[in-house]
């Protein structure tokens, strides 16, 4: 009966030990990291169907401030032929406060949208406007990144 008592206390402050560990590497993280001067980036690709979907995201973080954010997102449909592309371009400025990273700037958005043949109707693209966005150090730290 003692054994199984320390046996499962043995259990427990290596159940604790792994979570102060795993908290004080996400404080790391989120305070020390820096994100400047890196590329992240992801693409993904999924079929449903006759349709496949591609998003694509890149988000450039310059050691002077600035960002540039593209993230598009391409369905095309094999059946019928059809073909829409959204596409979203963002530039400013960024911050790092507390690890929470912002941008901060402009954005313009871009549909495309065909079938078989493009012509005149097929193209929207948006005016300027503005756009703010937060990550979190953590997740930008999850995604794929190099260094510029």
């Amino acid at each position: 009966m003692y054994l199984n008592k320390f046996d499962k206390l043995k259990e427990q402050s290596k159940i604790l030990a792994f979570l102060l560990t795993t908290r004080i590497m996400a404080n790391t993280v989120t305070n020390s990291w820096n994100p400047a001067g890196k590329l992240f980036f992801f693409r993904k690709q999924s079929k449903h169907d006759d349709e496949t979907r591609t998003e694509n995201f890149n988000l450039i973080l310059s050691t002077d401030g600035d960002f540039r954010l593209k993230h598009g997102i391409n369905t095309y449909d094999t059946f019928d032929g059809e073909s829409n592309t959204s596409e979203e371009t963002c530039y400013g400025n960024w911050t790092n406060e507390d690890g929470n990273v912002s941008l901060k700037g402009k954005m313009v958005k871009n549909h495309v949208s065909y079938k078989h043949t493009m012509d005149e109707d097929s193209i929207n693209i948006s005016k300027e406007s503005d756009f703010f966005q937060v990550y979190s150090c953590e997740e930008l730290a999850k995604m794929n990144y190099n260094e510029l």
